[in-house]
């Protein structure tokens, strides 16, 4: 799995499953804050957020990163082995998301550094994989029509612990890592504020 976002924070995992199996950066796509879901809806199995300190539920959509085709564009992440069972796990998990086959579409890091050699069924050349996929999660048609929807209205919020914790993660992974995220991410066009989150 090609992770670019909150795949990186074990602290966001449901579980331990999946390794960390090294770094690798994906062309022709962009990250950008494009998906959102709809803070006011209960979804079994799902989650929503409340205000910590009042408690109270607000009527927001909420944005997470996801990634688009590009020409030319580029995304640094990390490869993380899973299992059959795994994927069944994150297809669950990542519902606002579609898993699409990024095998092709590896390569080294901008800056030259070889961040797929030793990664653990990737040779060192761009766009190859030894015996396996490389799946990624693009955003849903309706998960970037809830983010368009809550853009018109002005009701789009990105989670404080979410956005921290991505660039947290991007930080330990390699020195510069939470620059080089930056940099390579559309700047997020809405707020971020402290919400807590709930499991349904």
């Amino acid at each position: 799995m090609f992770g670019y976002a909150s795949l990186l924070d074990r602290r966001d995992r449901d579980d331990d499953d999946g390794r960390p199996a090294g770094l690798a950066d994906l062309t022709g796509y962009r990250r950008s804050w494009g998906v959102a879901m709809d803070n006011s809806l209960d979804i079994p199995g799902y989650k929503y957020y409340v205000d910590p300190a009042t408690g109270s539920r607000p009527d927001v959509f909420v944005a997470f990163l996801t990634i688009s085709a590009s020409p030319g564009g580029r995304v640094n992440g990390a490869l993380i082995e899973v299992s059959a069972g795994d994927l069944v796990e994150l297809d669950r998990r990542e519902r606002n998301y579609a898993r699409v086959d990024v095998t092709d579409r590896l390569a080294r890091a901008a800056d030259g550094t070889d961040r797929l050699a030793g990664a653990a069924g990737v040779t060192g050349e761009p766009g190859v994989a030894a015996g396996g996929t490389v799946w990624s999660y693009v955003g849903t048609p309706e998960a970037r029509e809830r983010f368009a929807d809550g853009q018109r209205a002005g009701r789009v919020v990105i989670q404080e612990d979410y956005y921290e914790g991505v660039t947290r993660a991007f930080a330990a992974a390699a020195p510069g890592g939470r620059a080089e995220f930056e940099r390579l991410t559309a700047r997020p066009s809405c707020p971020i504020v402290g919400l807590r989150r709930v499991a349904l």
